[in-house]
C-alpha cells in the first residue's frame, strides 16, 4: 500500500490502480484520481487508433484539392484540438463528478464519427 502511495497514479498499472480503487472505496475515501488514471489508460488504444483514422480521409482524398502543407497543418490542428479537448472533458468529469469512462471515451468516438463522416462525404 506504501508502495501504490509513492507512484503518481498515471504510472501506475492497471492491476495496481484497481487494487488501489478498490481499497479506497473500502475505507470510503475519494478514488476519484485513481479512476480517471485507470479510464485514461484504458481508453488509450482507442484514443490511439482514433487520429490515425482521422488521417485517412487526408491521405487517401482529393490530392488536389490541396497541397501537402495545407493537409499536414489541418491534420496538426485537428490532432492539437483533439488532445486539448479529450483532456478537458475528462478534467470535467473529475471535476463534477460525471461518468468517467464515458468522459474518457467520447473524444475518441467522435473523432471516429468525424473521420468517418469526412471520408463518406469526400467520396
Amino acid at each position: 500500500l506504501m508502495t501504490l502511495g509513492l507512484v503518481k497514479p498515471r504510472y501506475q498499472a492497471v492491476s495496481d490502480l484497481k487494487r488501489h480503487i478498490d481499497y479506497l472505496k473500502r475505507n470510503r475515501l475519494d478514488p476519484s484520481e485513481f479512476m480517471d488514471a485507470l479510464w485514461t489508460r484504458l481508453a488509450y488504444p482507442l484514443g490511439a487508433i482514433a487520429p490515425a483514422f482521422l488521417a485517412l480521409p487526408f491521405a487517401f482524398g482529393f490530392l488536389r484539392s490541396g497541397g501537402f502543407g495545407k493537409r499536414l497543418m489541418i491534420g496538426i490542428v485537428i490532432a492539437l484540438t483533439y488532445y486539448f479537448f479529450a483532456r478537458m472533458i475528462s478534467d470535467l468529469a473529475g471535476v463534477y463528478k460525471l461518468n468517467l469512462a464515458i468522459a474518457n471515451l467520447v473524444p475518441p468516438l467522435l473523432l471516429i464519427l468525424g473521420g468517418t463522416t469526412y471520408l463518406v462525404r469526400s467520396r
